[in-house]
């Protein structure tokens, strides 16, 4: 593990240990994928992969890294990390060409994934996609053909060593350590917290395979609970991590993808969103290996590892729900004949939620390239699309890293009991959140006052800046009920308007005339979200993290989010109007009214409208030759449309946040 050493002292902020790092990696035999209703695993794939290719991945790695471990047994199945495979996408399209030949594209995503098989960390994660282009006949093309099998395992292949390489440039794993400074009831409290880069439910581990499990981490100190083993005041224990310190210390955001385009798999969408937000943004995305109990299975069949009660991750406190848009694509003619244009337009949008999906903050990006072909000659259009993808991302990524502020604070408990109340004058809390209450312990050394937790709570009313709470589970045994003076932490959140009523969206929007917007309710929603200060819940967020978690992502089977109803709901409306077109001499543009407009209705039934606000505006749209297709006039409006349904709604929510119910 020399080389690991060597990578330690390289970032700097991080507890560096005398030694090199005392965890080692194992990486699985195989390949792991889940098929998809949408086919994103093509059968050819599947079928040009023989034994030897199987076992590439696990050859290529281990000549990487030459001193990984030769299994997983009970002695070092805590300091152990599982390296496997995932395969995402491995799709095959065609197109017909007029010479009677046929262009076939091959796209092949995967992603390997270091993970702690006991606790489901992941501790590294990398995805790769590669697009196989060949020029081939349309025997050649077609399912089943030795051709398109062969250019599957060459692509593969490749994806494989892309990944290896990867991992051996940037995998610079490091060390945290903490020291016990003081036991107290069953607890141990750290000298280091999440100024360290310690933060809730991270696993820690001494010299003698002793285990710690975060429970909470303050500024300059954590509280902890023995998960295997003893402790003692004095005692050193460390995790590793390939994050800098600067990440550790951000909020933790778990990524959920709602909408990607054809042919993305999730997987490419986090990974591409990842990167995109890079050092400055104010967030750390979590890693997940959705194919953990898959792997789980695997290294119980490749190793010596007895089965046994492994412990769950926690779910974390906030997530953020990734939309990406089909791409819109279209093609023009010039005044020249040898000559065309080729727009891809790309809009992606999130929303950042809390556990009971509450949003904290909205924003959107877009990209638009336009391509000059020359007698046909021009990057094809599947990558065209993956670059607008990136940008579109990349765009969100600058607007969160520049808009985005979380803010943290403690709230004092006014009124005690296992129903008790505090004071929260800014709305940091909202209804059936899960809460963490805190008691003071004293002073310890030179780390200051300590906070232990000592119940679990939920949040059951919102009044007008109080919150009532009822107690659900004591943290230390014995522990009396909440007390006046006790705390609740809130970590990362977005003050909000501190009123007990909650808003969501009606359901669909209200579309009249004969021309629809695709994505027009989510879109539009969006920009709701991102203007008007009531507080807004984004609806679906618990079944979306149940079938991860029933996925066997490696969170705890009972994670459940609770989704508390709205008093008021929002629907957004729309009519597109079309005008004369504008005209001059050999082209032509669509000009439209555009009718867009927010009500917030009362849920149920009678669905009265309380209050409601909208604006029209008239769309010129893009100018186009007289000889462009159809089918290209189609897609430009639609690009157009979906830039001016931007504009007018940031117009019709704040004239909408304007109003008093």
């Amino acid at each position: 593990m020399r080389a690991l050493l060597a990578a330690l002292l390289l970032i700097p902020g991080l507890a560096a240990a005398a030694e090199a790092p005392s965890f080692q990696l194992f990486p699985l035999k195989g390949l792991f994928y889940t098929q998809q209703a949408d086919g994103a695993i093509d059968d050819d794939f599947l079928q040009a992969l023989g034994d030897a290719d199987k076992a590439y991945f696990q050859e290529r790695f281990r000549s990487r890294f030459p001193t990984a471990a030769t299994t997983i047994s009970e002695a070092n199945r805590r300091r152990t990390f599982a390296v496997s495979l995932q395969v995402a996408r491995a799709t095959r399209f065609t197109v017909a060409k007029a010479n009677g030949t046929t262009d076939l594209y091959l796209p092949v995503t995967a992603s390997t994934y270091f993970t702690n098989i006991v606790t489901g960390e992941v501790l590294f994660a990398s995805t790769r996609t590669l697009y196989k282009i060949a020029t081939v006949t349309a025997a050649q093309a077609a399912a089943g053909s030795a051709t398109v099998r062969r250019l599957f395992a060459e692509a593969f292949h490749q994806v494989v060593d892309d990944l290896v390489e990867d991992a051996g440039q940037r995998f610079r794993p490091t060390e945290v350590t903490a020291t016990v400074r003081k036991a107290w009831n069953g607890l141990y409290v750290l000298g280091g917290g999440r100024e360290q880069g310690l933060s809730r439910d991270d696993s820690l581990l001494d010299a003698a395979g002793n285990e710690l499990r975060i429970l909470s981490a303050g500024p300059t100190y954590a509280v902890a609970k023995l998960e295997l083993g003893t402790a003692a005041v004095g005692a050193v224990f460390t995790k590793p991590t390939c994050r800098t310190l600067a990440e550790i210390r951000k909020p933790r955001v778990l990524p959920i993808v709602e909408s990607a385009p054809a042919g993305f798999a999730e997987e490419t969408i986090v990974q591409l969103f990842s990167d995109a937000l890079g050092a400055k943004a104010p967030v750390s995305l979590v890693p997940v290996n959705r194919t953990f109990a898959a792997v789980l299975a695997a290294v119980g069949s490749q190793t010596a590892l007895s089965q046994e009660k492994l412990r769950q991750r926690e779910l974390p406190s906030h997530f953020i729900r990734l939309h990406v848009q089909e791409p819109i694509v279209y093609e023009a003619p010039t005044n020249l004949a040898y000559k065309t244009r080729r727009v891809t337009q790309t809009i992606a949008y999130a929303e950042i939620v809390d556990q009971v999906g509450r949003v904290l903050f909205a924003a959107r990006g877009r990209d638009r390239i336009e391509d000059e072909i020359t007698d046909g000659q021009a990057i094809d259009v599947a990558s065209r699309k993956e670059i607008g993808v990136k940008n579109a991302l990349l765009d969100l990524s600058y607007r969160i890293a520049s808009e985005l502020r979380f803010e943290s604070g403690a709230l004092t408990v006014s009124t005690g009991g296992t129903s008790f109340s505090l004071k929260d004058d800014r709305g940091l809390l909202t209804p059936s959140a899960p809460v963490r209450v805190y008691r003071s312990i004293g002073k310890v050394d030179d780390l200051g006052e300590v906070w232990v937790p000592a119940w679990d709570a939920e949040v059951t009313a919102i009044g007008e800046g109080v919150a009532s709470l009822q107690a659900s589970l004591p943290l230390i045994d014995g522990v009396p009920a909440p007390a006046e003076g006790d705390r609740v932490f809130v970590e990362g959140v977005r003050p909000g308007r501190a009123t007990r009523f909650r808003f969501g969206a009606c359901g669909e929007a209200d579309h009249r005339g004969d021309v629809t917007i695709d994505d027009f309710e989510g879109l539009a929603l969006n920009v709701l979200l991102s203007r008007y200060t009531v507080p807004l819940y984004a609806r679906g967020l618990g079944a979306r993290v149940e079938a991860l978690v029933r996925g066997g992502s490696g969170f705890k089977a009972d994670a459940r989010l609770r989704e508390p109803p709205i008093d008021y709901c929002v629907q957004a409306a729309y009519r597109v109007v079309p005008q004369p077109a504008k005209c001059t001499e050999g082209a032509c543009a669509d000009v439209s009214v555009l009718r867009l407009g927010y009500r917030v209705r009362r849920p149920g039934a009678d669905g009265k409208v309380l209050a409601q606000a909208g604006m029209e505006s008239t769309m010129t749209g893009t100018t186009l030759p007289d000889a462009t297709s159809g089918g290209a006039r189609a897609a430009a409006l639609e690009a157009d449309l979906l830039d001016e349904v931007v504009k007018v709604a940031l117009v019709a929510a704040t004239q909408l946040g304007d109003q008093k119910l």
